[in-house]
């Protein structure tokens, strides 16, 4: 009977020496090579990796692994948004604007003791594109 056979080595040099070998009587789909550190070019199709890549997907299964590496993406240009804030040295006003949601912009514009137009309810700025302070939410709120 064929079964299949898990061969450890201490070092990765002896599995690629072991590995040649079995391609003279064996055909590449029929070696997995798991793990890195192979310096053999000729095993390289034969990587886990280089294999789950080659292996075909269902519509389904593309479809959600697409949505995920955008999400990830996503994440990622966010985190990087957030290191760049992070290591400068400076938090600017608009860095502020950008973070905070609507209702703590108003919050914000409402409790400043600066601004006199606040007071008088005569303020509908519009910041950023899409965060404003609305002129009625001033009066109905402003003390």
């Amino acid at each position: 009977p064929s079964l299949p056979i898990l061969l450890l080595t201490y070092k990765n040099h002896a599995l690629d020496e072991f590995l040649k070998d079995a391609l003279k009587f064996l055909g590449l789909n029929a070696i997995a090579r798991i793990g890195g550190g192979s310096k053999e070019e000729k095993l390289d199709a034969c990587n886990l990796k280089e294999l789950k890549k080659s292996a075909p997907k269902s519509k389904v299964v593309q479809s959600e692994l697409n949505l995920i590496y955008e999400e990830k993406d996503h994440i990622q240009s966010e985190l990087d948004s957030l290191q760049e804030l992070r290591d400068s040295s400076v938090l600017t006003f608009f860095d502020v604007l950008v973070a905070i949601d609507d209702n703590q912009l108003t919050s914000l514009y409402i409790k400043a003791k600066y601004s006199k137009r606040l007071e008088e309810g005569m303020v509908t700025k519009k910041i950023n594109k899409s965060k404003f302070v609305d002129e009625n939410f001033v009066k109905d709120n402003v003390d």
